[in-house]
């Protein structure tokens, strides 16, 4: 049987996200890749990939589930992705796309779709791991790989999910970035100093 279920992201990030059905589609330069994991074997492991996607658009995560097995979700999300990373032909591919975090397991770029390609063995490769394919000043290439990127980046894992009509997936994001930000508000004046 099959069940459709939503989406539904919480966590350390300032993004709203409405659990009421969105009657019209709203995009951001935010993107969101996401994996998701089955027990094909109905033997409690989720380790057979079922879907993946790569959205810009929440109210668009919606995926129809087998009932009878549970599921793992595995989400990235890149703040303003769209202006930080690299959006080209990377590597040896010869259409467009976003590289790392998005790099899939069958290919080097990958384009936004907001909608899970289901029954696949391709998933997103790229997602457990810091790099980045990012833009740089100096020349928006293939070269702009890497391994501790300037990015605003979060990650979450839902495991153990039995699908119910109508049901609502909660991921929780949390904070995944290879360095400090820091945020001053009501400094009139003085210097502030970091020492790392």
């Amino acid at each position: 049987k099959e069940v459709t279920v939503s989406l539904s992201l919480t966590g350390e990030f300032d993004v709203e996200v409405s659990q009421n059905p969105l009657t019209k589609a709203s995009s951001s330069n935010d993107a969101y890749a996401i994996n998701v994991y089955y027990d094909r074997d109905g033997d409690g492991v989720q380790d057979d990939i079922y879907a993946y996607g790569l959205f810009d658009n929440v109210a668009d995560m919606t995926i129809t589930l087998l009932s009878n097995h549970k599921y793992k979700f595995i989400c990235t999300l890149v703040k303003d992705a769209k202006n930080t990373l690299y959006y080209g032909q990377a590597f040896n591919n010869t259409y467009s796309g976003y590289a790392y975090p998005f790099h899939t397991s069958a290919s080097n770029s990958t384009q936004i779709t907001n909608r899970f390609i289901i029954g696949t063995s391709t998933y997103f490769s790229g997602i457990g791991t810091g790099y980045s394919h990012i833009i740089t000043t100096t020349s928006p290439s293939t070269s702009n790989y890497t391994v501790y990127p300037k990015v605003n980046r979060f990650y979450g894992i839902t495991s153990d999910y039995e699908p119910v009509p109508n049901g609502t997936i909660s991921i929780y994001l949390k904070r995944a970035v290879f360095g400090a930000r820091f945020v001053v508000k009501g400094l009139q004046e003085g210097v502030l100093t970091v020492d790392a």
